[in-house]
């Protein structure tokens, strides 16, 4: 059977800040289906000259509510995801209400990355923020008349080139007398 949602991921924006992405999911199938909240982590970074992914860091565990969007037939619905390179102070980019921006970094070195999003919901889903699982978001679908999508699907590979950026000023030299 083929897969009841697809995933199409364009670049939006590449600036000294970072990268902001748009996910589509459209929806195949005759029913509304419902898909989790997407998570930013779920985008990969694989450096062109190996297959291991960049790890995610973050500075902050957060406890919040999440749930997801129930997406009608023949619907698409589109996230998006801005992504901040390590090396870019969060408080000194021009991004704004957007604490998934500040909350969250790749450790990207200069050079082309392979980009792609990765979504996987079967009954071992858990969402770290809510503390939602399987049961939890499958309750969610039904209370919203829709199905809960249950599989694994890829979006298209983008490729995109890092090139560090120097944002925001310099940290002061500090001398020292003897």
């Amino acid at each position: 059977m083929q897969n009841p949602i697809s995933l199409d991921l364009e670049l939006l924006e590449q600036a000294t800040w970072g990268y902001a992405f748009g996910l589509h999911v459209s929806n195949h199938s005759d029913n509304s289906v419902f898909v989790p909240t997407l998570e930013i982590t779920d985008l990969r970074f694989v450096p062109v000259e190996i297959t291991t992914p960049r790890d995610w860091c973050t500075h902050m565990m957060v406890s919040g509510e999440s749930g997801g969007s129930a997406i009608d037939p023949g619907c698409t619905k589109i996230f998006q995801f801005r992504v901040r390179p390590c090396s870019i102070d969060a408080d000194l980019a021009p991004i704004e209400n957007d604490w998934e921006y500040g909350r969250w970094c790749l450790n990207l070195i200069q050079g082309e990355y392979r980009v792609w999003y990765d979504l996987t919901v079967d009954e071992t889903y858990f969402n770290p923020d809510s503390h939602l699982r399987f049961d939890n978001i499958r309750r969610m679908a039904n209370d919203c008349g829709a199905i809960l999508w249950c599989g694994t699907a890829q979006s298209n590979i983008l490729n995109v080139y890092h090139a560090e950026q120097n944002v925001g000023p310099k940290p002061p030299s500090v001398r020292f007398e003897l």
